[in-house]
């Protein structure tokens, strides 16, 4: 007499692949999404603490009649530095990031302005 054998339930190894190639796929471009929003927002850290650093330069000359000599007492986030230098016109403030490859800086001919690039 022949048994019938009831078929094992489960997943193929064919759909058990598919599914795990779906997730890779899903998984890198959500890693990607996280470093495009991580270096907004490392850009715009940037961008803040030069605008302010650049207002406190212009308060400290209308109240010592001239800038700072160094840029110590400027305040920036995490990561982020400043390269001050006085010029004849005034400063050029330039910051970096330590885990970006962007440089953005500001001269005292126009504050409202930030430039991309290194101090001319």
């Amino acid at each position: 007499m022949l048994h019938y054998q009831k078929p094992i339930a489960g997943f193929t190894i064919v759909e058990l692949i598919v599914v795990i190639v779906v997730i890779g796929i899903l998984a890198g471009l959500v890693a990607v999404a996280y470093t495009q929003s991580s270096n907004t927002a490392i850009e715009t850290s940037m961008k803040s603490d030069l605008k302010f650093a650049a207002t406190k330069l212009e308060d400290d000359r209308r109240l010592n009649n001239g800038y700072p000599a160094d840029a110590s007492a400027l305040a920036t986030s995490e990561g982020n530095t400043f390269d001050y230098e006085l010029t004849s016109y005034g400063y050029c403030l330039a910051i970096t990031n330590d885990r970006l490859d962007v440089e953005f800086y500001v001269d005292s001919r126009d504050i409202q302005h930030l430039n991309v690039g290194a101090c001319p």
